[in-house]
């Protein structure tokens, strides 16, 4: 199913859901599974445009996606690389 999603996450999200639809074998569940997991790798496409500022938030799917702009951004930052590179023993009692 990875292989799958990874060729048709480069669609448009039409194209990507009727192809999920029409594999054979899958069950109604593994339908539903498999088009979250590809809205879900569509989501990480777009937060990690936030690189070169190309995220549209508008365009994500779900709803965990949504609450995660800001974060991405925050993590291009010093300070939170910084933050990532803290010993946590300094801070434990």
């Amino acid at each position: 199913m990875v292989c799958d999603n990874a060729n048709i996450n480069c669609h448009d999200d039409g194209v990507g859901e009727e192809a999920i639809q029409n594999v054979s074998g899958f069950s109604q569940k593994d339908r539903s599974r498999a088009t979250h997991l590809y809205h879900i790798c569509k989501d990480m496409d777009g937060l990690d445009r936030v690189r070169f500022n190309g995220l549209d938030y508008r365009m994500l799917r779900t709803s965990y996606a949504k609450r995660l702009p800001l974060i991405a951004g925050c993590l291009l930052e010093d300070q939170v690389v910084k933050v990532l590179d803290w010993d946590i023993s300094d801070f434990v009692n």
